[in-house]
């Protein structure tokens, strides 16, 4: 799903705004409601019941979910992480009534690691596992009706 470029080029370019690599791409909300309906399709098929597919759009905390579907750990930076991804991932939910076997939840493999602490741009996190929406880009940027503050610029 990312671009086919490394975006953190352009990121030492101090005269040109920054774009998140996956807003460079189709709404990923499109892209995931289509796979998760491919994915609940397969469900039913092999074990019956009945699916609701949500990509941001339904009232549930995702990240807990995933972490506990055994998908990988929240992170320092809250995201979730997967062994095999990282935290670049997109995250959906398939709610179903069909009898399905749990995976193992992950542990956290943080340990003494800060890079996406140190890494944070705005200084977003007050401590591990802390987010002050108030700094965070994505947050400035999505949600935020008003003007950016200018020390985020």
């Amino acid at each position: 799903y990312g671009p086919d470029h490394d975006p953190r080029k352009l990121q030492a370019r101090r005269d040109r705004g920054a774009i998140s690599g996956y807003a460079q791409n189709r709404d990923y909300h499109d892209i995931m409601k289509g796979r998760l309906k491919e994915v609940a399709g397969k469900i039913v098929a092999k074990a019956g019941g009945d699916v609701k597919v949500f990509v941001d759009t339904a009232p549930v905390m995702e990240k807990p979910l995933a972490e506990a579907a055994g998908l990988g750990w929240q992170g320092k930076h809250t995201n979730l992480v997967s062994r095999v991804h990282g935290s670049w991932l997109f995250l959906g939910t398939i709610f179903t009534t069909a009898e399905l076997e749990p995976d193992k939840a992950e542990i956290d493999h943080c340990g003494s690691c800060r890079a996406c602490l140190d890494v944070c741009p705005t200084d977003a996190f007050p401590a591990p596992y802390r987010l002050d929406a108030r700094r965070c880009i994505s947050y400035l940027t999505i949600e935020n009706k008003g003007p950016i503050p200018v020390e985020f610029r």
